[in-house]
């Protein structure tokens, strides 16, 4: 016997269904959703006014079938659960992956495994044949999607070779259906039994097949569906009609009498839910396709916030209101919100007034430390060690090395990159930076870390199959790690922080990792054993898989979403994110079919309904379901802005309620309202809202009286907090000036002071050009870097320093070397080439323990070095036979102990030495003189940034050399570059002539010059048209082109003494502790860009007091 019950959700379904099995006192079965049991249990205790139930039973179907199966003794072949089974996927998918047509570029794109598990779960529930699918699908007359086919065919493949590799050995939970269907024919506890089932809105075909066979063998079946018929909003009932319709059509075919039993309030045990005027108006209404308006409103409440956070706070403000005017408890407030992030950002807003919460969903485990340890530990020994996956597997804490070990053997395993089997020999780079004591320390960590790779290693080495791997890797994780010790140790720790919930899930996340081995023992256990297959095949489980967690309390607020969450009786309900997309709650986009083909495929199989049809029935009735339950208060909100401020709608649901209530009127959230003070109490939420209170009195001039309290409290209970407080609200990114003393102790004279190695010889300060050019480009950027001198990290990888070092390196001396020699004029191009490739390899060899041979890559830039540095010496050699030089100088120093004097500079803090080293001086006839620095960015001579001191290494390098008795001849930058010639187009006998004209132009010096004819000729030598050394042409005149290049003496003049000024005022505030926030700007180039430190100044322009100092 089969009876349907059916009522709308006005009705209180558990009164009647408890009333009904109280009054019949016979053995009951309860068979309800799997997350619902608990709940069910609590409704059925209370409704039957009982602490203990007596021939009730609550439960969900699996624990159900499994009962059956142990009394009738039919146990399953081997069981493959839902994370064997996409263990078994991904393998498949990745040894077939070249025969699937459509899928098989995406097979690792997230969220295709998981859809096509889905797929074949809901395929096989549904008991579709994916061939019968095709074959229909080639029968119809209408034009047939070629793409909807070939997604099949790929779908079929999969499908039958899962099918073929459990076939006759294994059992999935859709074969596990059919094992419980068989018993329960044999079942006889069940004749004596009345069955009840509820809290479902659909069934697969597997589902009902079992349904069939509960009818067949019980006493009496008795399914209650939330329906009504011949409604204004029977639409919403669609699929729950549907089902009943089924089981109607499965009761004919066997013969089995049935009844249809649709209930109203006079109906015996029937009770009407007591419900507030408003929330009764949207269990009638909400879905009428002409939305009734109603006029009492009492219950409902809607709220528009201005972002996420205002809304979060809204609610807070509710839910306080309720627990303190209303005294209501926790357990009677119920929050819904389909989104994930928003989530996060309540429960955090929660937390943050006290308010206890807890979310209805499972966690995910394979970000686990003992997860990530497990998988990492195969991964970088598959993986040859890479530095990245040896970490991962360090900072999971379970090899036993402390915080700070971990950073300072990261620190020099990416330095010098260390990787492979460098991790079992002893460490020996960095002797000079480490020193001894260093490396010992280094190479202790190194033994403890390698004594667990090493021992893991020979394991995986000496493993054959799957199966003898993970015996002896689960043998080695127990006694080698300790992972038993390591977990309680985690665990402690994390109930030791307030982190119950993390506790519980890491306790559980052991025994799942094991499960998973067991599956892929019994799935592929005797297969060859490959360490990243086997990686991959366990990640692909571990990251499917999921940790239930119960609530730490009986008494918090449940946090779901709309469909999964099912809740006994509850006084208050929010609703939280009622925005379009997320109310109802949009299809997932990662889908395998769109919804067109879903509806060509339910066609051809004459399916009803797709999967996301039926995804938007349930949604929508899980909405009426929701809306309809709470007793007194239902709460709906929705923001104006997502959490990066874009405009986003509110739902069609929300439209209909306003409409429904003409008289409601939206509320705003609590903080643009100005009614957020009146819900403070943590302390956490409090000083938040406090600080923002007294911001916007800075600017604005008004504040709520209320908040007076909140200052006094704080001033006399957490004095130092409240300090803090008015010092941020003061803050206006603004540096002091340093004391004379701490300057003192910082800059002025010692060894290292000069930084190009210089030793005092009188008090001072030394300082080199780039080093003033830096200050004045950043004072506190020069302060972080001269003053405070933190460490830099570098890599032990060939980088744009390197070969900028290499370059400058090679070319200091091959022209040091021509010059000695007084060769420029005669060395030929084999020679030169010969000079630059045999200095090249000798400093390549000394040059930071020799980084360039390190590696394949750094060999390659070092032939690459070879060619440039030989392309640049050429250009030199050539533009030296063109103009007239008396006398070279190579990186000569100028300071008091150099070739050339220092500039001295005094200041109120004492004397200041400008001292550096000059890439080249040239002394021209006449008593001029030509600076030459070599570069290799893209350096450009600009008499403005001179003028401001944003560029002063050349000038200052003029001044030096020039002294008292020689005159200026020029300034320039030399760029070192290796350039790339587009060739394309040209003819072959063209080509040599381009490239040479070409790289000319590339390496012409980029300065200034005077505007003298002799100075002019001794540069750039005669030309008739163009020079081929620097940026000047002549006019058909003869006359030279006047550009930016040319300076008259008196402008030349004019310019030095300008940037004689702006330094000396430099050095001023340098030595007298200036360390502002205020970088240069030149056009739309800023030092911020590169700044190593911008991490640190906070420097924004919407501070106060931040603005760039423009140069002009």
């Amino acid at each position: 016997m089969l009876n349907i019950y059916r009522s709308r959700e006005s009705l209180d379904k558990e009164s009647f269904i408890y009333g009904k099995i109280k009054e019949s006192q016979k053995e009951t079965l309860v068979i309800v959703p799997d997350q619902y049991t608990l709940v069910a249990e609590q409704q059925a205790m209370s409704r039957m006014n009982t602490d203990v139930l007596l021939d009730v039973e609550i439960s969900a179907i699996s624990k159900f079938g499994s009962n059956v199966l142990e009394e009738t003794g039919r146990s399953p072949q081997t069981y493959i659960d839902e994370y064997g089974r996409y263990m078994l996927l991904y393998k498949i998918l990745s040894e077939h992956k070249d025969k699937l047509e459509v899928f098989g570029g995406v097979i690792q794109k997230q969220g295709f495994l998981e859809s096509i598990n889905d797929f074949i779960s809901k395929a096989k529930q549904a008991n579709l044949d994916i061939q019968t699918v095709i074959d229909s699908m080639d029968d119809e007359t209408e034009e047939v999607d070629e793409l909807t086919k070939r997604k099949l065919s790929d779908i079929k493949l999969i499908f039958d070779e899962y099918e073929n590799s459990i076939k006759d050995k294994y059992t999935d939970a859709e074969d596990l259906l059919r094992l419980y269907t068989a018993g329960i024919d044999m079942a006889d506890s069940l004749k004596r039994k009345t069955v009840w089932i509820y809290g479902f809105d659909s069934f697969t075909n597997r589902n009902l097949e079992m349904l069939a066979a509960i009818i067949r063998q019980a006493e009496e079946v008795n399914i209650f569906f939330t329906y009504d018929e011949h409604c204004k909003d029977e639409e919403i009932f669609e699929i729950t009609g549907n089902m009943s319709d089924r089981l109607i059509e499965l009761c004919k075919e066997s013969n089995v009498e049935f009844k249809i039993h649709n209930l109203s309030k006079d109906s015996p045990h029937a009770e009407l839910c007591k419900r507030a005027p408003g929330i009764k108006a949207i269990e009638k209404s909400l879905f009428s396709p002409f939305n009734e308006q109603a006029p009492d409103a009492q219950g409902v409440r809607i709220v528009r916030a201005n972002n996420i956070y205002s809304e979060a706070e809204s609610a807070a403000s509710f839910v306080l209101d309720l627990l303190e005017k209303e005294k209501l408890r926790y357990r009677d407030i119920v929050v819904i919100c389909n989104e994930t992030k928003r989530a996060e950002v309540l429960k955090r807003v929660f937390q943050e007034y006290g308010i206890g919460i807890f979310t209805d969903k499972k966690r995910a485990i394979a970000s686990s430390p003992i997860a990530v340890f497990v998988v990492s530990l195969i991964e970088a020994v598959s993986g040859s060690m890479r530095t990245l996956d040896v970490f991962r597997v360090i900072k999971t804490g379970f090899i036993g090395v402390d915080e700070e070990d971990v950073d300072f053997i990261e620190n020099y395993a990416i330095k010098y990159k260390v990787r492979g089997n460098q991790w079992f020999s002893p460490f020996t780079k960095g002797a000079f930076e480490y020193g001894d004591e260093g490396l010992a320390r280094l190479n202790e960590i190194r033994e403890q870390i390698a004594g667990v790779f090493d021992g893991f290693k020979k394991l995986y080495k000496s493993s054959k199959t799957n199966k003898e791997f993970i015996e002896s890797y689960v043998d080695f994780l127990i006694s080698k790690v300790e992972i038993g010790a390591r977990i309680d140790e985690l665990v402690e720790n994390l109930i030791s922080h307030s982190m119950q919930g993390k506790a519980d899930e890491t306790t559980q996340t052991w025994p799942m990792i094991i499960s998973a081995f067991e599956q892929i023992i019994e799935l592929m256990g005797n297969e060859r054993f490959s360490g990243k297959t086997f990686a991959d095949i366990l990640t692909a489980g571990l990251l499917q898989m999921e940790v239930g967690v119960v609530p730490p309390v009986s008494d918090e607020i449940l946090l779901g979403t709309m469909q999964r969450t099912r809740c006994g009786d509850v006084k208050a309900m929010l609703i939280f994110g009622a925005n379009e997309g997320i109310l109802p709650l949009e299809a997932n986009e990662n889908r395998l079919f769109s919804d067109s083909e879903l509806r060509n495929i339910s066609c051809a199989t004459d399916i009803q309904n797709s999967s996301e049809d039926v995804r938007r029935m349930e949604e929508t009735l899980a909405i009426y379901r929701n809306f309809s339950k709470p007793e007194s208060y239902l709460w709906i909100s929705y923001s104006m802005a997502d959490g990066d401020g874009a405009e986003i709608r509110r739902s069609e649901i929300v439209e209909r309620l306003l409409t429904m209530f003409p008289k409601i009127k939206e509320e705003e959230d609590v903080v643009s309202s100005g009614r957020l003070v009146s819900i403070l109490g943590g302390k956490t939420n409090t000083v938040r809202h406090f600080t923002e209170a007294l911001k916007d009195f800075k600017y604005e001039g008004n504040i709520d009286k209320r908040w007076n309290f909140v200052s006094e409290w704080l001033k006399q209970n957490e004095a130092e907090l409240y300090n803090r407080i008015e010092e941020g609200l003061e803050f206006e990114n603004v540096q002091n000036k340093l004391p004379a003393e701490i300057v003192e102790r910082l800059y002025s004279e010692r060894k290292d002071a000069g930084l190009d190695g210089f030793e005092a010889v009188e008090p001072g300060y030394s300082l080199s050009p780039s080093r003033i050019e830096k200050f004045s480009k950043c004072p506190f950027s020069h302060f972080v870097s001269y003053g405070l001198r933190p460490e830099e990290r570098r890599e032990f990888a060939v980088s744009a320093r390197e070969i900028g070092d290499l370059y400058h390196e090679t070319i200091m001396h091959v022209t040091k070397h021509l010059s000695d020699g007084d060769c420029w004029t005669t060395i030929g191009n084999r020679e030169l080439r010969d000079l630059v490739n045999a200095h090249i390899e000798a400093v390549s060899h000394k040059y930071r323990e020799g980084i360039f041979e390190n590696s394949n890559r750094e060999k390659y830039w070092l032939e690459r070095a070879k060619s440039a540095c030989f392309e640049v010496c050429k250009q030199l050699v050539e533009q030296a036979r063109v103009g007239k030089i008396e006398k070279s100088y190579y990186e000569e120093r100028f300071g008091r102990r150099g070739q050339f004097p220092p500039i001295e500079v005094k200041t109120n803090a004492g004397k200041v030495f400008i001292e550096g080293k000059i890439d080249r001086v040239d002394l021209l006839p006449g008593e001029r003189v030509k600076i030459i620095d070599y570069k290799t960015g893209r350096e450009s001579f600009d008499k403005a940034e001179a003028r401001t001191g944003y560029r002063l290494q050349l000038m200052l390098y003029l001044a030096a050399a020039q002294g008292k008795d020689r005159k200026p001849a020029g300034v320039f930058y030399f760029l070192i570059s290796d350039p790339k010639i587009d060739v394309s187009g040209q003819s072959p006998s063209r080509i040599t002539d381009m490239i040479s004209r070409e790289l000319k132009g590339e390496f012409k010096l980029k300065g200034i010059l005077v505007d003298e004819p002799e100075v002019i000729k001794n540069i750039a030598g005669e030309f008739e048209e163009s020079s081929e050394v620097i940026a000047l042409s002549k006019k058909k005149d003869g006359e030279f082109k006047k550009t930016g290049a040319l300076l008259s003496e008196a402008e030349f003049e004019e310019l030095q003494a300008e940037v004689k000024a702006v330094t000396e005022k430099l050095c001023e505030d340098l030595v007298g502790g200036n360390i502002d926030i205020r970088p240069k700007k030149s056009g739309d180039e800023v030092p911020c860009t590169y700044c190593e430190y911008r991490g640190i100044c906070r420097f924004d322009l919407a501070f106060d007091g931040c603005s760039y100092d423009v140069v002009k």
